[in-house]
């Protein structure tokens, strides 16, 4: 492994922009590291934004069997390209050898191009998944705000506020936080301690030290909102980014989906309420939590295996 990239992963123009120094530095090593060794098979995971730009350079550099060299080059996870910037459909089958994409419907975005686009499952889905998250109506709320620690600083504050909302009622209700330790552990650790009384009742866990059993939960946009969905824990989707971040990718992104959280997209309809971009949703988003046993009972009656079908 040349870098451990768990924490420094970053989404949106301002964000990506304050880490350049960082990715240039990243990007110089796993091209210098390429021409040195000179591997028979490179598979780039997910990440387009810097793994797709790596594509091109081993192609110019004359590495990858698309640049006339001898290692070829796989992409694992499509970029959203349903959601924007399509034509990068073009330069991925100029630079890649073959893709795998976790959705079904994505191969057919590739149709015009001559790039080996295969579906290849969804991990999620596959029969011995186990999943570490499952419904229970006495169970406590799930507050998932992000795996990266910009974004949990800007969501987890708000979530913290919404779960004060709702204790006011519920006042032996207690929430869960699923986070990856180190940074993630460390911001929300510390937001906690700042928030005081606020998070009482709030216990942070990490993930992959148990199951969780929730009756309802909050969740930022992006792998884990279909995890949940896959659970079938009701709730709602919530996310807020840099100002800027969100004025461009509204726009970048208008008239081609209509929902942020992957489970909605899929569906083609809001299942999970959005509140998105504002620290004024949770008097909103606790009202969501609070119909929590109808809402699980109308959407996730089908069974785990429906659901699965569904996606």
């Amino acid at each position: 492994m040349l870098f451990d990239m768990t924490g420094f992963s970053a989404v949106g123009i301002v964000e990506v922009l304050a880490a350049y120094p960082f990715y240039k530095k990243l990007f110089s090593r796993m091209v210098d590291w390429t021409k040195e060794w000179k591997p028979g098979l490179v598979i780039l995971v997910d990440y387009p934004g810097l793994n797709l730009r790596f594509a091109n350079e081993l192609r110019k550099a004359g590495i990858s069997v698309k640049g006339g060299g001898k290692t070829q080059v796989i992409q694992y996870v499509s970029p959203q390209l349903w959601a924007w910037k399509p034509n990068r459909r073009f330069s991925m089958a100029r630079d890649l050898d073959a893709l795998g994409t976790i959705f079904p419907f994505e191969p057919a975005v590739y149709k015009d191009t001559k790039l080996d686009a295969r579906f290849v499952g969804h991990p999620f889905a596959e029969p011995g998944h186990h999943s570490h998250l499952s419904y229970d109506p006495d169970g406590p709320i799930l507050l998932l705000p992000g795996s990266r620690p910009k974004p949990v600083k800007k969501i987890f504050p708000t979530l913290i506020e919404a779960f004060a909302l709702f204790r006011k009622n519920y006042p032996k209700k207690r929430a869960v936080v699923l986070h990856t330790g180190g940074a993630v552990h460390a911001e929300l650790y510390r937001l906690c301690a700042e928030y005081g009384n606020q998070a009482k009742g709030i216990d942070l866990h990490p993930v992959g030290e148990g199951d969780v059993a929730a009756s309802a939960a909050l969740v930022s946009s992006g792998t884990m909102s279909l995890t949940v969905a896959l659970a079938g824990i009701p709730g709602a989707v919530v996310y807020r980014a840099n100002p800027l971040t969100w004025w461009v990718g509204r726009r970048l992104i208008a008239g081609r989906i209509d929902n942020l959280g992957i489970a909605n997209i899929l569906l083609k309809r809001q299942a999970w309420p959005e509140y998105l971009q504002t620290r004024r949703f949770f008097r909103a988003s606790i009202s969501t939590v609070r119909c929590e046993r109808a809402f699980h009972t109308s959407l996730c009656s089908g069974g785990i295996n429906t659901r699965r079908v569904d996606f």
